[in-house]
């Protein structure tokens, strides 16, 4: 949950945002995240140099989440659309 982890992640950009968004979501909001990965697609995989890759992929989740305090959840569920 520490912003410096996310910065660790071999990941681009834009995963690394939605790392932190999410990270800053449970925080906030008292809650545990349960994913479950239904789906990958191999998308593409490119060179970007001698000791880089990247790989592009289509995924489907299940995502569920649950108050770490053991209280009902009020707050309306959040969608993310990632493209």
């Amino acid at each position: 949950g520490a912003p410096r982890v996310v910065e660790r992640v071999p990941a681009g950009d834009r995963l690394r945002q939605e790392l932190r968004a999410d990270a800053e979501y449970l925080r906030r909001n008292g809650r545990r995240q349960r994913m479950e990965l239904l789906a990958l697609q191999l998308l593409s995989v490119e060179a970007l140099g001698p000791s880089r890759i990247e790989i592009e992929t289509a995924e489907a989740w299940s995502t569920s989440y649950e108050s770490v305090a053991g209280r009902p959840l009020t707050e309306p569920a959040r969608t993310v659309a990632v493209k």
